[in-house]
């Protein structure tokens, strides 16, 4: 896996400051590992529903800041390098899904909500 990464492993990440505004839902943050024109992050070991879903923000995020960045997320699967990345969306369907996102995170603090959290890859 070291030698997989070592292009990102030998030089230093960028951070990605996010500052958008969904109807009244002011979000302020950074994205890290940002690496030229790509979100990249790893881990050693298999993927998980978590990584996909946090790949997935970072992603939608950077497309609505106006800066839209590659995602590339590196595991190992059967102890062989993997990775996981995602097809370009446009800006429209993007601002849709994270406005989907934060409006059911927002209702969550006011009335149980189901979340699908394992399998997701069931339902891309």
């Amino acid at each position: 896996m070291r030698s997989g990464l070592a292009g990102y492993l030998n030089q230093d990440s960028q951070v990605l400051e996010i500052n958008l505004t969904l109807d009244q839902t002011e979000l302020i943050g950074n994205i890290p590992h940002l690496f030229g024109n790509s979100i990249v992050l790893w881990r050693t070991g298999s993927l998980r529903d978590k990584d996909v879903i946090k790949l997935w923000i970072y992603y939608i995020v950077s497309i609505l800041s106006g800066k839209e960045n590659s995602p590339i997320f590196y595991y190992l699967n059967n102890e062989a390098l993997a990775k996981l990345s995602f097809n370009k969306i446009e800006k429209e369907h993007a601002k849709q899904q994270l406005e989907s996102y934060v409006s059911a995170y927002l209702r969550s603090f006011v009335t149980f909500e189901l979340a699908i959290t394992l399998s997701l890859d069931n339902y891309f």
